[in-house]
């Protein structure tokens, strides 16, 4: 049982580990944009989407 639950906080740090790997390869691609007041930009409706697509 012991060396279960060790098992089990070792693939959980894994886990973790692989996940902070992805963010940082993400947000690397990611601009960051600053907006203005006055600045025109185009608003999401929800309205109009289905349930559950987006």
């Amino acid at each position: 049982i012991v060396e279960l639950d060790e098992e089990r906080r070792a693939t959980h740090q894994r886990h973790v580990n692989f996940r902070e790997k992805l963010k940082r390869l993400f947000d690397k691609k990611v601009t960051l944009r600053a907006f203005s007041v006055g600045d025109i930009v185009l608003l999401w409706d929800n309205k109009h989407e289905d349930k559950g697509k987006h």
